[in-house]
């Protein structure tokens, strides 16, 4: 009996320490579940569109990322000395131009 007590004691330690362990006690999987929901829905939204939606959406990213990343429309932040890019001015660049971002 104290045998496999013992046994099953040690199989428990073996089998639950670890990465696998930490990860599920953090929520990692939960996560992980939540972002491929999420990416599954963004995938959705972006296979409805027209080909021609797509192709707009193609152009107005350029547009947009050209525009965000300039130098006078970057957003100072410390250890960054020529600023960060713009992500709000892009947000809103899409919009306005009728392709918003998922």
């Amino acid at each position: 009996m104290k045998r496999y007590l013992l046994l099953n004691i040690l199989l428990n330690i073996l089998l639950l320490q670890g990465c696998s362990a930490v990860k599920f006690w953090n929520g990692y999987y939960s996560v992980q579940s939540a972002h491929r929901e999420a990416e599954k829905k963004r995938k959705i939204y972006y296979d409805k569109e027209a080909p021609e939606q797509k192709e707009l959406r193609k152009k107005n990213r350029l547009i947009c990322r050209e525009l965000a990343n300039k130098i006078e429309n970057r957003i100072p932040e410390k250890g960054f000395p020529n600023g960060v890019w713009n992500e709000r001015l892009f947000v809103h660049c899409m919009k306005e131009r009728g392709t918003p971002e998922f």
